[in-house]
């Protein structure tokens, strides 16, 4: 694999974020001796998002390698997939149409990665960008980790717990392309069970993503350094989808909890601690439900945890027949990864 780095962008109906998305990266500083190229991944839109790529990019074709590439079957591992396969340096930085990339992040995160071969990823900080127009609610402090913006650990260096959150967002994750390959190799497929009816999202991937980095025995690091603005559109800033975004982590977490047990050496027994936990969350979440009841909660996560438990028991109860099996997919899928890792 030739040493550079290649951005890729995934892009469903992107066409009214690129403009900015792709000026940020044209801007980056101290590139001058990084081979880079940026690449955006056309996901089956319909707006025309490949045609305005190439437009926003002609102040700065001469300058650096950019290519359209369709994909068109929908779905961000797909966009994803098609971009490693046409990338041509050895690291990866995932960026999302709506990122701006402060200007020393593509140069800044290079150096992170190539310094440290014990970390398969990296990441920065996301900082919440709100369109013109569009007030902040006065409750998203409380909740912007939610919306991949703020901190990702307690200082700059690796992310396990309990310094950080145990993986990295997905948007601005630079990772190596030889462990991504090595996870392919390795026939890691998400054990994400996705939507539940139209009352939940569906996020938890990029979560697994790391938590399978980390089954293979690499790191994961952060650092507050690199900034980018995430651009979020009025239509995620209301009650609405703030409940259906943590009915949704809720119902990821029962997945990602498997993963976060075998990290952990727990040998426990998978058919026990399904009941165990489906028992133990009915039974916070009436004994909740009842105290609000007579007392409403005056602060917002009382209320977001009371999502998260309801999408904890719809996917515990989903899933009831196949929790076992889950936990020897993972367990599996972690010895393959070390083996592999242990070729190198």
């Amino acid at each position: 694999m030739k040493q550079g780095i290649s951005v890729i962008i995934c892009c469903y109906n992107g066409a009214p974020r690129l403009h900015d998305t792709l000026a940020h990266l044209a801007n980056q500083k101290h590139m001058e001796n990084i081979p880079w190229e940026v690449l955006v991944i056309d996901n089956n839109s319909s707006d025309g998002t490949a045609e305005v790529a190439r437009k926003c990019w002609e102040p700065y074709k001469e300058k650096i390698d950019f290519r359209v590439i369709s994909e068109p079957t929908p779905g961000t591992m797909y966009a994803r997939e098609r971009g490693v396969k046409e990338m041509k340096y050895n690291y990866i930085l995932f960026v999302d149409d709506d990122n701006w990339m402060c200007d020393t992040y593509v140069s800044g995160i290079y150096q992170i990665i190539q310094a440290h071969p014990e970390i398969a990823a990296a990441g920065g900080e996301g900082i919440a960008q709100f369109p013109p127009g569009v007030a902040e609610p006065e409750w998203f402090e409380e909740l912007k980790g939610a919306y991949a913006t703020g901190p990702q650990a307690k200082a700059e260096g690796y992310i396990e717990e309990p310094r950080g959150r145990g993986t990295l967002y997905g948007a601005g994750i630079c990772i190596k392309k030889k462990v991504w390959l090595q996870m392919k190799e390795a026939n890691f497929s998400s054990l994400l069970i996705g939507r539940i009816g139209n009352k939940t999202l569906a996020p938890g991937d990029d979560t697994e993503l790391g938590m399978v980095m980390r089954l293979a025995g690499y790191k994961l690091w952060f650092t507050p350094d690199l900034t980018f603005k995430h651009l979020l559109p009025e239509g995620r800033l209301n009650w609405d989808y703030v409940q259906r975004m943590f009915r949704g982590f809720g119902v990821a977490s029962i997945t990602i909890s498997i993963y976060r047990a075998i990290l952990k050496g727990d040998g426990d027994n998978p058919a026990h601690r399904w009941k165990r936990q489906l028992l133990r969350y009915l039974y916070i979440y009436t004994r909740l439900r009842v105290k609000y009841f007579f007392s409403p909660p005056t602060t917002i996560e009382p209320r977001t945890y009371l999502y998260i438990l309801e999408g904890k028991i719809q996917a515990l109860w989903l899933q009831k027949s196949k929790f076992d099996a889950k936990f020897q997919v993972v367990e599996d899928l972690q010895k393959r990864l070390q083996a592999l890792r242990a070729k190198q």
